[in-house]
Parts: structure tokens; C-alpha cells; sequence
């Protein structure tokens, strides 16, 4: 199996996955999935649709924000798969995240 396929990365659907919240096997195995991607040589700074995998991330982290607040189980994973990011060398410089309605940007630290 090929890692780093061409198409979507496997590594973007795990994370869309967490990030959605949506009940697939990629959600209930995210916190296992995100880090053996990883380890199996996953690229979390390669580009795709014109974002890097990692700020995907992280802007979608951005505008769920306020709901991880009440969400144990989800906090927990998507706190994993930040840790998980940081020790394969995500980048921590600030990101532009932009607003939902596209019109405006916010620097943000992870």
C-alpha cells in the first residue's frame, strides 16, 4: 500500500474525519490511525488543494473550537493527533486562518 498515493492523502481523510466528527471507521480508529500514518511516512507538510495538511488541521481546529469545550472522547483524539503532528515535525510557526465566510483572515498560534 502506497502511503502517499496520488488523490487525497489517506492522512487528510483521517483528519477530516476527526475534525467532522462523522462516525466511520476512520473516527473510531483516528487516535491509532493519525500516528501510524505518521510512522508509516505520511507527509503532514505536504500540500493538498493547495493547503498544507497540517494547517488543514489546524484551521479546522480553529472554527470547531468552541465545541471541544463539551466533547470529551473528540477532545481527547484531536489533542492525540496534535501531539502526534508536533513529534513528526509539524511546523509551530503562527498560521492565517481564514473566516468561514472566506472574507477575512486571523493569525493563529497552535
Amino acid at each position: 500500500m502506497t502511503i502517499n498515493k496520488p488523490g487525497r492523502p489517506f492522512l487528510h481523510c483521517a483528519i477530516d474525519s476527526l475534525l467532522q466528527n462523522k462516525v466511520s471507521i476512520l473516527c473510531l480508529l483516528g487516535s491509532i490511525l493519525i500516528p501510524a500514518l505518521l510512522r508509516l511516512g505520511a507527509l503532514l507538510n505536504k500540500y493538498f488543494t493547495s493547503c498544507i495538511i497540517w494547517y488543514y488541521f489546524l484551521t479546522g481546529l480553529y472554527h470547531i473550537g468552541s465545541e471541544l469545550s463539551i466533547q470529551g472522547e473528540r477532545r481527547y483524539n484531536l489533542a492525540s493527533a496534535i501531539k502526534d503532528f508536533i513529534e513528526f515535525g509539524a511546523e509551530l510557526n503562527v498560521v492565517r486562518v481564514q473566516s468561514g465566510d472566506g472574507m477575512s483572515e486571523t493569525e493563529w498560534a497552535p
